[in-house]
Formats: structure tokens, C-alpha cells, sequence
């Protein structure tokens, strides 16, 4: 997965899970990442 600044394009942070990625949510607020598969990763965006 991979972070971008939409305006400039640039990545600003690659992110690897272990495995397949079924499902991706952000919390309300979007600062978290939800992924899940058989292990459910939380991710902080800055």
C-alpha cells in the first residue's frame, strides 16, 4: 500500500502487509486504516 500526496503525486510512505489484504477501511475521522484478513492491522496516517 502506498501513501500519496494527491496534489504533488509524491508516495510519501509504502506500507507492506504480510499476505492478502481482503478489506481496507478508514475510521470516521480518517487517521486510522483498517485492514483485515485473518489478522486485523491498525494503521495510524499521519
Amino acid at each position: 500500500m502506498q501513501i500519496i500526496q494527491l496534489a504533488s503525486g509524491v508516495v510519501e510512505k509504502r506500507l507492506t502487509f504480510p499476505g492478502r489484504v481482503d478489506e481496507l477501511t478508514f475510521t470516521d475521522d480518517s487517521r486510522q486504516l483498517i485492514t483485515s484478513n485473518a489478522t486485523i492491522f491498525v494503521v495510524r496516517v499521519p
